[in-house]
């Protein structure tokens, strides 16, 4: 069975000046030989960065977390639509987008001070990683695979932070997904009331709009199914929204039911 191991990497960095911004990079030698849509991907490092804004009217400010692993294994002619749970805890706004994945070394350029783009095979790019389509959602994040062939790619995903409208930070997720042959159906999720809608062909039937401030707690449903009857779901939330509730019933069942809660205000 496929897995993966997580290495944590952490420390406390003194920077030396007061700049107006900053930009922290970290990266490894070397990308995995095994990448398909990269020519010698072993020619590059795996690097992301973080952009910094410094200027005192910003004032303190937390980068976006991810709450929720990346997925490295997906199945070919299956739809698979993902999402990074970005949260920034400031209440900062988030936006999405496709970028194409770093490197600060190649053996053709050596070492360089500015990340530079891994270069694609031709037919590939940042907003088309796989032989098959990919639609990307830059308010919601939501990344929807549809692969075609098995292969192994790479992706790249930053969350850019701004708050009253300025741009204050950024942080870069570089995912490697290898697509397999599959012979087992995905679990499905319903839209919001248990609408028998597949939420991973089509993420916009997943949308509700509510209002603030009201009294009573807005409750929605979302249901849980495999079309193999023998295959029994765990359903999981991740937990990004403070002050909601997801109350998960039926879980190690082919039907777990998850009921969502909350009262928004208008802060949010």
């Amino acid at each position: 069975i496929p897995g993966m191991e997580e290495y944590i990497y952490e420390g406390i960095l003194t920077l030396p000046s007061q700049c107006l911004d900053w930009k922290i990079i970290a990266a490894i030698w070397a990308r995995n030989p095994s990448i398909t849509t990269v020519n010698t991907a072993n020619n590059y490092d795996l690097c992301v960065e973080a952009f910094i804004n410094n200027t005192t009217s910003v004032g303190c400010n937390n980068s976006p977390e991810f709450s929720k692993k990346p997925v490295p294994f997906i199945c070919t002619n299956q739809t698979y639509c993902y999402n990074n749970g970005a949260t920034d805890i400031d209440g900062d706004s988030l936006v999405y987008s496709l970028i194409n994945p770093l490197s600060n070394y190649n053996t053709f350029w050596g070492f360089t001070s500015t990340p530079v783009p891994v270069i694609y095979n031709p037919g590939y790019s940042a907003s088309s990683p796989i032989a098959g389509s990919t639609i990307f959602d830059p308010v919601a994040g939501n990344l929807c695979m549809t692969p075609t062939q098995i292969q192994v790619t790479i992706i790249a995903i930053r969350v850019d932070e701004y708050r009253n409208g300025v741009l204050i930070g950024s942080v870069i997720r570089d995912i490697q997904v290898t697509i397999l042959p599959c012979s087992n159906a995905p679990p499905i999720l319903s839209g919001f009331g248990g609408t028998p809608t597949n939420v991973s062909a089509n993420p916009a039937s997943a949308t509700y709009t509510f209002c603030a401030d009201e009294v009573t707690p807005i409750n929605l449903t979302i249901d849980g199914s495999d079309p193999n009857s023998s295959n029994n779901l765990n359903m999981t939330w991740n937990q990004s929204i403070p002050g909601a509730t997801f109350n998960i019933t039926g879980n190690n069942t082919n039907s777990p039911v998850g009921t969502f809660s909350w009262i928004p205000s208008s802060s949010n």
